[in-house]
């Protein structure tokens, strides 16, 4: 009998980009005081934006700082659009760090609140109301090999009172003429507030998230931790927390809706590619963060087990009849693995073992010998002895249910010349007929009523 477990797939995330490449993001409203020598920085300027009225208007600069030569970039914002809003203006990249090579500017994608400004295709997934995406490149010329400067600017209107996070979902930076085009760099984001809790402006609550494994395994269980997550204004709390997969169900990001209150999720991506995580948290002041990154899953599934384990004889073997026993690994994992497959038999314990290297989806693929045992069987009582096919554990098997096959090979007693086999099978049909004759000769022998017919007894007993 084999026991087999079948992962269940949860429809949660859509792939984005294949090309999109996580990297870190840097919580808070002011970047890094130190930077290594070769990490460019791409940053909100200013860092923080407060007290500014509605109906007046507001700028952030989005800069980068110690870069390589660079020929584009691609950069992503989510803002709080219940806050502020873009005029039709409201974004611009005139004298860019770009534009001063003195090459052809192209804009790729160009895109304002899921519109696009240069009747290109937005990204899906990821524009929508409230984020800015753009995406320029230059044709003929590169930055200097230390670039600083203007990547664009963003004026906003200031709609209401409230707190806005001027949010990375993804910015990259790009140079067409290296093998690997994209250069990772760090964000530092910035925000606007005129909201007061207490007698200080509110600011955005730091959202924290691990996420174990680092990677997650397409089809596996993986952990998102979001509860280190802490507010800045006092006297507040954390109250709630939404989480965004990136599912192709789902019709936006979550700015301001946390119907899940919990810090702490478990999710299972049934597909392999780079999602958008996006994770909000919400204070008892009613301010809002957001925390997210290119979540990479990896199509690494670790799977090794007992493909099949055969007996020949299987049933009703004859005490001294030797029997053959095969057995056969299986790799329904998604990378080549080193197999070590072991028999056992009951009374004798393991009576073989055999290393196999079996490549990835490898289930009847063994192509040479399988593990064989010729059991003697002389001199055994007559009974049904288990047998046994394992393998090793292999550290991060996604599935385990699969590391063992069993199985049970009867052994009845020989025929001798004046006597039964009184084995599992000839004692249990030996015990039925004597059963039935009994039961006849109940029928024949009990009383019978005086006007009751023999052969109507006998037609019944027969």
């Amino acid at each position: 009998m084999r026991h087999r477990a079948v992962p269940i797939l949860f429809l949660v995330a859509v792939l984005i980009s294949s090309s999109l490449v996580a990297r870190p993001i840097i919580g808070g409203t002011s970047p890094p005081t130190s930077l290594p020598p070769s990490q460019p920085l791409v940053a909100v300027d200013p860092t923080s934006i407060t007290g500014v009225p509605a109906n007046q208007q507001v700028t952030f600069n989005i800069n980068v700082t110690n870069a390589p030569a660079i020929t584009g970039f691609y950069v992503s914002i989510l803002y709080n659009r219940t806050v502020l809003s873009i005029p039709r203006n409201g974004l611009t990249y005139q004298g860019n760090v770009l534009v001063q090579t003195g090459g052809t500017l192209s804009p790729v994608v160009e895109c304002v609140d899921g519109i696009s400004l240069i009747g290109s295709t937005c990204i899906p997934f990821v524009d929508q109301p409230g984020v800015v995406t753009l995406e320029l490149e230059i044709f003929g010329g590169k930055t200097p090999d230390i670039t600083n400067g203007l990547l664009f600017s963003l004026t906003f209107n200031v709609k209401t009172t409230g707190v806005s996070q001027i949010h990375f979902l993804q910015s990259l930076l790009l140079n067409g003429f290296l093998s690997n085009p994209n250069i990772s760099d760090v964000s530092a984001e910035g925000s606007f507030s005129n909201q007061m809790c207490g007698s200080q402006f509110c600011q955005y609550p730091i959202v924290r998230l691990t996420v174990t494994p680092t990677k997650p395994f397409q089809g596996s269980p993986a952990v998102f931790n979001a509860s280190r997550t802490t507010t800045p204004n006092s006297g507040c709390q954390i109250k709630y927390y939404s989480w965004y997969w990136g599912a192709g169900s789902e019709p936006g990001f979550p700015l301001n809706s946390f119907e899940n209150s919990s810090s702490t999720v478990t999710q299972i991506y049934p597909h392999s590619g780079n999602f958008t995580l996006i994770v909000g948290a919400i204070d008892t002041c009613g301010v809002f963060g957001y925390f997210s990154e290119i979540l990479t899953v990896v199509n690494f599934i670790i799977d090794i087990g007992v493909y099949t384990l055969r007996a020949d004889p299987l049933l009703g073997v004859v005490v001294g009849t030797p029997v053959t026993i095969r057995a056969v690994p299986e790799n329904a994992g998604t990378q080549k693995a080193n197999v070590t497959l072991r028999l056992f038999v009951e009374g004798q314990g393991e009576v073989g073992h055999q290393n196999f290297t079996l490549p990835r989806f490898c289930y009847a693929c063994v192509s040479g010998p399988p593990l064989t045992y010729r059991w003697d069987t002389s001199n055994l009582t007559p009974k049904a002895y288990l047998v046994q096919a394992r393998v090793d554990h292999l550290k991060g098997d996604n599935d385990t249910a699969n590391d063992i096959y069993i199985s049970y090979i009867q052994i009845i007693a020989a025929l001798g010349p004046s006597s039964v086999s009184l084995g599992l099978l000839s004692t249990a049909s030996i015990s039925i007929l004597a059963l039935i004759a009994v039961a006849v000769a109940v029928l024949i022998l009990r009383p019978r009523p005086k006007d009751e017919p023999l052969e109507q007894t006998l037609a019944g007993s027969a």
